[in-house]
Formats: C-alpha cells, structure tokens, sequence
C-alpha cells in the first residue's frame, strides 16, 4: 500500500492456499500483468492492464484443454474475440463490437465458414444472418424468416404481392418489409 492506496504486486489466494491471482497496482488501480488460476494451479485469465482496464490481449483459458477465448482490447475499447473449442479449433470470430451490436463469424471443424450474423446488445439474433447455405432474418433472437430453399418459380409476399425469396417458418411467402 502506498498513501492507503494498493501499490505494488498483490497476490491472493484460494482457502487451500493455491494462489488465485497475481496482479499489479500502481496508486490503487491495476496496471501491468495480470493472472488469475484455477485451483488445479492452471491459468484462466492473463492479460495486461492499463490503469484499470485492460489493455492488449486477454487470455482465457479451458481448465482441462487449450485456450478457449482471446479477447483484443485498444483504447478502452474491444475490439475483437476469438472463441476455440476445447481442442483449440477456432469457433467463432466476434468483431465490430459496440454497446448495441456484435457481429460474428461461425466456423466448422475444418476452418469453413458456416455462419455469420449479428447480435443485439443482449446476444441475442438480429438481422440477417447466413447459416451454412441457409439465410435467416432474426429481431431480438427471434428467427422470423427463412430463405425459400426450393423456390424455382416466382414467389410474392402473402401481404403486398411484392417478389421475396422468403418465407416465415410455416413456409408463408413474406417479404423484410411485411414482416
């Protein structure tokens, strides 16, 4: 402690005296590394802090397996998550994250795309969202239409006529604006 404020390395530790964390203050917030452990002793998080939040990439760790999430922070800002399974395969790309909206990127066990969309601030659905070769249109998690998958003819919207390659989910024709 320096003038009543946390300076200096702090380490805490579980019940059965297994360290829990290890980071660093500097005149009362965290500044430089930080890590926090399983009790098995194992890594969970590392990451760097910068006066309080962190800065650079943020490790998150599977407690049997690889890595599980990197997480990019710039500016007070995230930028960027990379999620993996527990074999270390990459799943899922978070990107373009802001307070109302995260887009993301889906991928298969051979590095295929399979999906991409966009979640609402509640990680929910929203928008159009490509699964495989199927297209979606999501509000709030909801899924309200899907793209007609054989739809050789001409469909029109059940409500204004309009052409849509789109139907609801009990396969009525449906147009983005009549939804």
């Amino acid at each position: 402690f320096h003038h009543g404020k946390k300076h200096g390395k702090t380490i805490t530790f579980f019940k059965h005296g297994e360290i829990q964390t290890i980071e660093y203050y500097q005149h009362g917030k965290q500044n430089g590394l930080y890590m926090e452990f399983f009790p098995s002793g194992k890594i969970y998080k590392k990451t760097r802090m910068s006066f309080g939040r962190p800065f650079g990439k943020f490790y998150v760790y599977h407690p049997e397996k690889a890595m599980y999430e990197i997480a990019y922070f710039s500016e007070n800002r995230l930028e960027n998550v990379y999620q993996y399974s527990n074999k270390g395969q990459l799943q899922t790309i978070y990107y373009d994250i802001t307070d109302e909206r995260i887009s993301y990127i889906d991928f298969d066990s051979n590095n295929t795309v399979v999906g991409r969309g966009h979640l609402n601030k509640f990680k929910q659905k929203h928008g159009i969202i490509r699964e495989n070769k199927n297209i979606f249109f999501y509000q709030q998690g909801k899924c309200l239409l899907q793209r007609a998958v054989s739809s050789n003819d001409e469909t029109t919207c059940s409500v204004c006529f309009e052409k849509t390659d789109f139907q609801t989910l009990c396969l009525h024709p449906l147009c983005f604006q009549c939804c």
